[in-house]
């Protein structure tokens, strides 16, 4: 039996090194030049580090190399496996997402969005890199970039609003997110910019300044006086479609230490201005609804056909409540038996400057409410923003009237 040839670990490693640097063509090639099998050759390139590729010899480097190819391999065995937690980790931020979202009555959205605000307060704090904080904050590195850019800008706009919001509420304390952009437009304008409803919102909200809706307690002001015959209902179906064509009037109660004031009111169902008030410390006829019809004709002027509404209290089926109407040739209107909603713009009025402007508190003294009543109106009529005048105030809305007619 023939014995079998040994080869020097160097001799193998020159074939291999001449097979590599391109001294034969094919593993055939040097096998046959070496004396030994083509099998042979192809083991000695696996046992040393060499592989074949495409009838092509391709030299993977030296068993140093080797050894840090392994290393490396082992390392991303490792980082799969922490990727493979960190997506586990995401799964379960989604689900404490979606509990905490249903215990706290908000959405999901809204909650990414006030952690979205701390991104780049972590990103300074914990010297991430910024593909790290984009991928653990799931934004993209341009919304990170354009978020870092319009971050300072947004904290001068939000304390320049919350101030202008501030100086609208010492004048409209119960001015909602409907009233108050319209309100503060202008000055924003000025500054250059604007803000959206619920951008607002949400930045009111942080700070506390939502309006919260408040109960009134009502006092019955409505005597009816059985012998006298109501007028009909004239505004019931009636098209109100130009100011000084129709007005609603009510009495309502301002509660003092010295004693309730009696608050007599005429408003413009149409231009939704007071033309007319009188205060009373009793509910006569002479110094309550008649003194303020007497300002409201007086605003108004002859010459016009005006429907004067009321509900059935004592004092507008008066003799000389309706002698005055006749007088200035307006016709009465009186809400139908036990229909208070048929005069429900005179009662929203009257809960607007209870609620608003806090006419429902408790006053010292007579003169203190009277005072607040005056300033009321005068706000009411001149600054607060009526929406279905088209978010304007009833004194603007009346002079524009003017000039177009």
């Amino acid at each position: 039996m023939k014995d079998k040839k040994r080869y020097s670990e160097a001799f193998k490693l020159k074939v291999m090194e001449e097979l590599r640097d391109g001294k034969w063509k094919t593993v055939a090639d040097a096998a046959q030049a070496c004396g030994v099998s083509a099998q042979g050759v192809r083991y000695w390139m696996k046992r040393l580090g060499f592989e074949h590729l495409n009838g092509r010899t391709i030299y993977v480097k030296t068993r140093t190399e080797l050894d840090e190819i392994k290393r490396l391999k082992a390392e991303v065995r490792m980082l799969k496996q922490q990727l493979a937690d960190e997506v586990l980790d995401h799964k379960i931020d989604e689900v404490t997402l979606r509990i905490a979202c249903r215990n706290l009555g908000t959405t999901p959205d809204e909650l990414k969005k006030e952690r979205r605000g701390i991104m780049h307060l972590t990103a300074s704090e914990t010297k991430r890199s910024v593909h790290a904080i984009c991928r653990r904050f799931d934004v993209s590195r341009a919304a990170f970039y354009k978020a870092a850019k319009a971050r300072p800008r947004k904290e001068v706009n939000e304390e320049l609003i919350l101030a202008l919001v501030r100086q609208e509420r010492e004048v409209n304390p119960c001015a909602g997110t409907k009233k108050v952009p319209v309100a503060i437009r202008p000055e924003l304008r000025k500054a250059g910019f604007n803000v959206g409803k619920n951008r607002l919102n949400d930045l009111l909200k942080r700070n506390g300044l939502l309006v919260e809706p408040r109960k009134v307690f009502r006092r019955r002001t409505t005597k009816q006086d059985p012998s006298l015959v109501p007028p009909p209902n004239l505004v019931k179906d009636m098209t109100i479609d130009r100011p000084d064509q129709a007005l609603c009037s009510d009495i309502t109660y301002i509660y003092t230490g010295e004693g309730f004031i009696y608050l007599s009111l005429t408003m413009d169902m149409f231009a939704k201005d007071i033309v007319g008030r009188a205060m009373s410390d009793t509910l006569g006829t002479e110094s309550g609804p008649l003194a303020a019809l007497k300002m409201a004709a007086k605003a108004i002027g002859p010459g016009k056909e005006v429907v004067s509404h009321s509900d059935r209290g004592c004092q507008y089926g008066s003799h000389a409540y309706r002698e005055l109407l006749d007088a200035l040739g307006w016709r009465s209107s009186m809400t139908e038996e036990l229909h208070c909603y048929e005069n429900g713009m005179a009662e929203r009025l009257n809960g607007i400057l209870k609620g608003e402007y806090f006419l429902d508190r408790h006053f010292k003294t007579k003169a203190e409410a009277r005072k607040a009543v005056e300033e009321s109106i005068w706000i009411y009529n001149h600054r607060r923003l009526h929406e279905k005048l088209n978010y304007k105030t009833p004194a603007a809305f009346r002079a524009e009237w003017k000039e177009v007619a």
